[in-house]
């Protein structure tokens, strides 16, 4: 698509639906949201073309899956060369659930979980062969980003 599109109102409010039950039908977006099935489903087309949706996804609660430590992880890598496969090599390991390359004194920020405290650190132990980690455990955790609260 080469129109820049500007979202509206209306997108935001299909957005916060689709954001808080990404299974909900189209029907029932249309009861909730004043406009017709189809141009709801048009919107979501759209906003997929140009990439505001990126995907639909399941969020999983790890600790379900007995999964109950959670951890922010900084790291500063060893080697600086950005043609390196580091980001790959991180992402390969099965605990590590996000990872993004970010300025300032570190070069990575991970989301990781483990089973336990001893499991944690045997994660520590995969990544330390890339540099150094600062690991946070996380405590407890906020919601979802509101797209009403950022939009006024």
């Amino acid at each position: 698509m080469n129109k820049k599109f500007e979202p509206d109102e209306m997108d935001y409010a299909i957005l916060q639906k689709v954001q808080e039950d990404g299974r909900i039908s189209y029907r029932s977006l249309s009861r909730e949201i004043p406009l017709s099935t189809p141009v709801i489903i048009e919107r979501i087309r759209r906003m997929e073309d140009v990439g505001i949706i990126k995907r639909f996804t399941v969020d999983i609660d790890h600790g379900k899956l007995g999964f109950s430590v959670k951890a922010i992880l900084s790291m500063s890598i060893d080697n600086k060369d950005p043609a390196t496969d580091i980001f790959d090599r991180i992402l390969s390991i099965p605990e590590v659930l996000d990872c993004w390359r970010v300025t300032g004194n570190d070069d990575y920020v991970l989301r990781v979980i483990a089973r336990s405290m001893s499991h944690l650190d045997e994660v520590l132990f995969k990544l330390c062969v890339f540099g150094k980690t600062n690991t946070s455990i996380i405590l407890s955790e906020g919601q979802d980003l509101d797209i009403k609260k950022i939009m006024g």
